[in-house]
């Protein structure tokens, strides 16, 4: 995540330290399960740490459309930090292990740290780019 996110913006080193300093707790979580619930509120965002998910959405005729596949490193709803309510589903496709960031936490970072506020809102941007391309 960090490599990432160093892609995203130039982050010196106290940036550096804030975002390997975020509490998270690690879950495990088998083949199958919502790690995001589409309608649901929550307090915190994931991050993937091992495995494979994906996000996804139901058509009108309820069917599923796969939007995005997620790999280890990835903020699979970073949004949740700010929104109410998540728009989408994200299941893990193999059995993985999240780290379940709060978003009290994250808020405080981007206040906190402009760098790496910056490296977020440009991972979610081109995260939105290729969202648009799956569509």
């Amino acid at each position: 995540m960090l490599a990432r996110f160093e892609q995203r913006a130039h982050l010196n080193d106290d940036d550096r330290a804030a975002l390997l300093s975020l509490p998270y707790r690690l879950i495990k979580a088998e083949a199958g399960r919502y790690l995001v619930s589409e309608g649901a509120s929550t307090d915190q965002s994931i991050v993937l740490v091992s495995g494979l998910a994906y996000r996804h959405k139901f058509t009108a005729e309820g069917k599923r459309q796969i939007v995005s596949i997620h790999i280890p490193g990835d903020f699979v709803d970073l949004e949740g930090a700010l929104l109410n309510a998540s728009d989408h589903n994200v299941q893990a496709l193999t059995r993985c292990v999240i780290a379940a960031i709060p978003s009290a936490a994250l808020r405080a970072l981007v206040d906190n740290h402009p760098r790496t506020a910056r490296a977020l809102w440009v991972d979610t941007l081109i995260d939105g780019s290729i969202f648009r391309e799956w569509s």
